[in-house]
């Protein structure tokens, strides 16, 4: 497989999305694809991407029209003979498609837009005219591909629902023991929790379970990061429910996979509707029972008492679940491992890339 594709993703920190194309940009390299990235100015994703050892640019942009900014991607596009255009949010999309004006009609590559945000569409004339303009918008779930359509206009032939996926990494190797970071013996259960330390994402609520589940023989784990500001809040909220010893933020964690595999269940309560759910499928992909709100895109591949369980984001459902689970080591090993077939077989990441590439207007063995 061959192609020439661009990568453009506005941002300057690393999360979930920044993730998606890293994985993406690697398995199109892998494939034979020539792969360049452009991001915001930053150091972290500088870094972060260096073992692509691919062509990178950094884009110091402010807004949607900024005319130096359209003329480096136009000059990029050219220079590196691009033939897609994959971009991560509407800003980056508004900046490939003007850049596009600047070029001959065969000059100009496809525009593919990924989109990974549940949210109403926006159906300005501006808006129209540039999903008219894209090849295609690829929704990462039926619910984001809902929500959008609440608001904006767009053919149907040009949109397309991808559920994400995770490539394989390895969680073996060097990796920190929690059990032994924070004195904790072997018959004591981990909670996990993965994902961005925020109201939004149920960790108060966590919190207030950890509180009504505090005479179990377990410990709540949550890797993550948030504001100074909100993480100081939740340590004083702690330490004021004596939970020091049952809750712990263990911070931004680089590889999830290998602290996950040293938990026993998983819970993500989210508040929010979620576009997907990455953290709840990383710990179906590990073997590890998840319980997920239903909130979100979960549901989609979350079947509730047989891969995970689906409640709703109370104190009352989220207790009651994490106790049975917690009570039920059978149970909690039948759920995990239903949930690895299941991961491996419908939402693998070979299917995922097949599924992105036929999208582009790549064929699987070349152009």
């Amino acid at each position: 497989m061959k192609g020439n594709v661009l990568h453009i993703f506005a941002s300057r920190t690393w999360g979930g999305g920044e993730q998606y194309v890293f994985d993406l940009a690697q398995r199109q390299i892998e494939n034979g694809c020539r792969v360049v990235l452009l991001s915001g100015d930053s150091k972290v994703i500088r870094d972060k991407v260096k073992p692509l050892n691919c062509r990178y640019f950094s884009l110091r942009y402010r807004w949607h029209f900024n005319p130096f900014s359209i003329a480096r991607v136009r000059n990029i596009i050219l220079r590196e003979q691009t033939e897609v255009v994959h971009v991560h949010q509407f800003r980056d999309a508004f900046i490939a498609v003007f850049a596009t004006l600047l070029m001959t009609q065969r000059q100009r590559p496809r525009i593919v837009m990924t989109r990974h945000l549940a949210k109403r569409g926006k159906n300005f004339f501006l808006y129209r005219w540039m999903y008219s303009r894209l090849h295609k918008l690829i929704f990462v779930s039926a619910l984001a591909r809902r929500e959008f359509l609440k608001g904006a206009r767009i053919p149907e032939n040009k949109i397309a629902v991808v559920h994400n996926s995770l490539a394989a990494r390895n969680s073996s190797g060097p990796q920190t023991d929690y059990r032994k970071q924070y004195g904790l013996g072997a018959d004591c259960l981990l909670v996990g929790f993965v994902g961005g330390i925020a109201k939004f994402k149920g960790v108060e609520l966590l919190l207030e379970v950890a509180e009504k589940l505090r005479d179990k023989n377990a410990v709540f784990l949550l890797a993550g990061r948030g504001t100074a500001a909100y993480e100081l809040f939740l340590k004083q909220l702690i330490a004021s429910k004596n939970l020091e010893s049952h809750f712990h933020l263990i911070g931004f964690v680089d590889n999830p996979a290998s602290f996950i595999i040293q938990t026993d269940l998983g819970v993500m309560p989210s508040l929010c509707v979620e576009a997907f759910g990455l953290a709840a499928l990383e710990f179906m992909r590990q073997g590890v029972p998840v319980i997920v709100s239903d909130t979100g895109a979960q549901m989609e591949f979350v079947e509730n008492g047989k891969t995970g369980l689906i409640v709703a984001p109370n104190v009352a459902e989220l207790s009651a679940a994490v106790e049975k689970l917690l009570a039920d080591a059978d149970w909690r090993a039948s759920l995990g491992a239903r949930a690895r077939e299941f991961s491996a077989q419908a939402l693998s990441y070979d299917v995922f890339f097949e599924k992105i590439m036929k999208l582009y207007g790549f064929a699987d063995h070349g152009k």
